[in-house]
């Protein structure tokens, strides 16, 4: 029984406490208000942030229905780090285009097709793929299959600090008038979502224990 519970806090601990799979990704951050939602344009001239961009989960209407995805403001991919398993990644001249980026899953489960030139349904329209990202991809959701690019992406924002410069909330506080703003690791703050099913699989992993504890073996009091 002991050897069970330590093989799973072990799988556990690796699963919240994996790096993400960006380059330097120790030195994202995501930046938030508690008053209101922030914008990018609140970080204008903090000068110990290197860039600043933004990205929100959504649900997209496809073709059989609906797929889990992001909309990010176009340079979001770049400043994360992230290349391509195919392709290209977003530029700033795809703010108002419709291509997209799609999972290496999806691609996958699409049959592994050529990407030149193909379109997908989103949304009632129909979207360019553009690039295909690699599969260790990481948002704060796992399944999701599509990213695309919106100036307007809002609900988080992702800053990288400049090289040897740590962020300074009471800088970023200063730039917002006094508004509290926390700075938090990227990694710790995509943890939240993604980490309630380990936290369900340690719950009920202690309560079976217990119970076992309570009623014995076999289930007699």
């Amino acid at each position: 029984m002991h050897s069970g519970n330590s093989t799973l806090f072990t799988v556990v601990k690796a699963l919240l406490l994996r790096p993400l799979p960006f380059p330097e990704s120790e030195r994202l951050v995501e930046v938030s208000l508690r008053e209101q939602r922030i914008q990018l344009s609140h970080l204008e001239g903090a000068r110990l942030l290197e860039s600043t961009r933004s990205f929100a989960a959504t649900m997209f209407a496809v073709r059989s229905g609906e797929a889990r995805g992001f909309r990010v403001t176009p340079e979001l991919i770049p400043l994360l780090g992230v290349r391509p398993a195919l392709s290209r990644a977003l530029a700033r001249s795809d703010g108002g285009a419709k291509v997209l980026l799609i999972s290496f899953e999806y691609w996958r489960s699409l049959g592994s097709p050529d990407i030149a030139g193909m379109a997908l349904p989103l949304d009632g329209g129909a979207y360019s793929v553009i690039g295909v990202l690699p599969d260790d991809f990481f948002l704060g959701v796992r399944d999701a299959k599509l990213i695309v690019p919106d100036i307007r992406a809002g609900e988080r924002t992702v800053a990288r600090p400049r090289p040897g410069a740590t962020p300074a909330q009471a800088e970023i506080a200063g730039l917002l008038h006094g508004t509290r703003v926390e700075v938090t690791p990227l990694a710790r703050a995509l943890q939240g979502s993604d980490s309630q099913p380990v936290v369900l699989l340690l719950a009920t992993a202690g309560s079976l224990r217990n119970c076992r504890r309570i009623w014995g073996r076999d289930g007699a009091a």
